[in-house]
């Protein structure tokens, strides 16, 4: 199982986690945002694509400022950023 952290400040400098949970209930770190390029605060809960890949949105940062649409395994082995929108995602209410 994933998830995410969110506002309040959360994750290592604030701006969110992204977390697993095994079957055994030990909790793990996948991925801290930056709050950089990489996004941050995600804003989302995480979908899964049934074979270990997770995707979400993070609610600002990112190359323009409007946040990011990423993915990322379950077992940390990659993260990916797949879009910074030039605008607000909201405000476009297109399919990213």
């Amino acid at each position: 199982m994933a998830g995410i952290t969110a506002p309040p400040p959360s994750g290592a400098i604030g701006a969110g986690d992204v977390f697993s949970i095994s079957r055994g209930g030990h909790l793990s770190v996948i991925y801290s945002f930056g709050a950089g390029l990489d996004g941050g605060n995600p804003a989302a809960k995480l979908l899964s694509d049934g074979s270990g890949t997770f995707y979400s949105t993070t609610y600002n940062n990112g190359a323009h400022g409007w946040g990011t649409v990423f993915s990322v395994t379950s077992e940390a082995a990659s993260m990916w950023f797949i879009r910074s929108p030039a605008v607000p995602m909201a405000v476009t209410r297109q399919p990213v």
